[in-house]
């Protein structure tokens, strides 16, 4: 009897661990799986770019990088390489409009770096205000006209457009 009950401990001990594995296994597959599906999710590269613009520009302190000397451009350095990588991704994962609007201003990006310019830098924030309110369905009463796949008319466009044939090296 003594031994009867000491195989039934162990074969269900056996079959608690064996349960909790796949259990455990099935947890990891699918914390992989939201990983992969994160990495993909445009709308939310899109905000998280946004939001480093907001605190790298946002509420005037665009000012901050006013002169070309100024300290902003190479204590951001860092954040601008992080946008322009994040752009890269969103745009090879984007179609048609979207992908545009994302080229764009990728293009203005490497303007603004290159150039310590702040307008394009400006323009870049703008476009990606638009892509996050338009692709995450956010409400805004502030909306720049700046992206076809957001936010408004996309009637600045064909300035942003003249911007970089005027300052493309």
């Amino acid at each position: 009897m003594g031994g009867l009950v000491l195989s039934g401990l162990i074969f269900g001990s056996i079959m608690f661990f064996t349960k909790t594995d796949k259990a455990e296994m099935k947890a990891e597959e699918t914390e992989q799986i939201e990983e992969v599906d994160k990495s993909k999710d445009i709308g939310m590269k899109i905000r998280e770019m946004h939001s480093d613009l907001n605190s790298i520009t946002g509420w005037e302190r665009h000012e901050n990088f006013e002169k070309a000397d100024a300290p902003a451009w190479e204590e951001n350095e860092s954040g601008f390489k992080l946008i322009d990588t994040t752009l890269i991704e969103a745009a090879s994962l984007s179609k048609g409009n979207l992908k545009e609007d994302l080229e764009r201003a990728r293009i203005l990006l490497r303007i603004s770096i290159q150039n310590h310019d702040t307008t394009a830098l400006v323009y870049v924030h703008r476009i990606l205000h638009d892509l996050d309110i338009g692709q995450n369905r956010l409400q805004s009463r502030d909306v720049f006209n700046s992206a076809k796949a957001g936010a408004g008319d996309a009637s600045a466009i064909p300035a942003y457009d003249d911007y970089i044939k005027q300052h493309s090296k």
